[in-house]
């Protein structure tokens, strides 16, 4: 899967002390070695490819509906 600078992921696995499994992240930096993401609070931490999984758009966009 091919990520990008932005892109809405969430961890697959537990071996971070910073960003829990399954949080709702962005990637904020991509290099050759990994996939650089930060949580809502601000922290980061580096993750492989297939540690990450897109979230959903559809699924978030839906809960807003409405509000201004």
């Amino acid at each position: 899967m091919k990520f990008k600078v932005s892109d809405k992921v969430t961890p697959t696995v537990d071996d971070s002390n910073w960003i829990a499994p399954n949080e709702p992240c962005v990637i904020i930096g991509i290099d050759t070695t990994s996939i650089c993401i930060e949580n809502e609070e601000g922290f980061v931490d580096y993750y492989q490819p297939d540690e990450l999984e897109l979230i959903n758009e559809t699924s978030s966009s839906n809960d807003d509906a409405g509000i201004n």
